[in-house]
């Protein structure tokens, strides 16, 4: 039996994304590992596993977030979510809103 729904992304498409837009941050800021560890106060291989593997605890990605981007246009985009129309969250959804 084939189930119904096939997902869009898979939750490690999802925890790639946000590595690599943190990843890609701390790029743009040029911080260092180190230096991103200090201010942050997450261990530098906290900071080296989370880049490798998109593997981190939700507070310290938050506290990454808050030091490497704005955590208003985080918190902005979450209410965004409560009150605009929400992306398809499978290939059944996408395909019974075409046309």
């Amino acid at each position: 039996m084939e189930p119904d729904i096939f997902s869009l992304y898979t939750p490690w498409d999802l925890q790639d994304a946000l590595r690599d837009f943190l990843l890609e941050r701390r790029k743009v800021l040029k911080k260092s590992r180190r230096s991103l560890a200090e201010q942050s106060g997450i261990p530098a291989p906290a900071i080296r596993r989370f880049e490798e593997t998109g593997e981190i605890s939700l507070r310290q990605f938050c506290v990454l977030w808050a030091t490497l981007s704005d955590e208003n246009a985080f918190i902005t985009f979450l209410n965004s979510l409560r009150t605009s129309k929400s992306m398809p969250k499978s290939m059944k959804e996408v395909l019974e809103n075409e046309g």
